[in-house]
């Protein structure tokens, strides 16, 4: 089984954040399933789905993530977890609507 990790990022936009939202995913080997952002009136509304590979401590990740988006200094930041079986996944992904 893989976790999905669905990352919500809000507040004043700034230079970087994806980036370093997805550099800190990266040292996890963690795949972006999906990506999504609008900045209205220079306010960021980002998310990222993510599937975590099942062996890695899930709050380690977003506690990691909390702190590089502190450092920014993006105030918002909101994640939503669940397990899924790898083989539900696949199949959403590839049936599209």
């Amino acid at each position: 089984m893989k976790n999905i990790l669905l990352i919500n990022v809000f507040g004043e936009d700034r230079p970087g954040v994806t980036s370093a939202i997805t550099e800190v995913l990266s040292r996890y080997d963690i795949s972006l399933l999906d990506i999504g952002q609008a900045v209205i009136h220079d306010q960021l509304s980002l998310a990222i789905l993510a599937a975590v590979p099942s062996q890695v401590n899930i709050d380690l990740v977003t506690d990691e993530v909390k702190s590089c988006l502190l450092i920014i200094g993006v105030g918002g930041f909101c994640p939503t977890r669940r397990k899924i079986q790898t083989a539900n996944l696949h199949g959403k992904i590839s049936n599209p609507l």
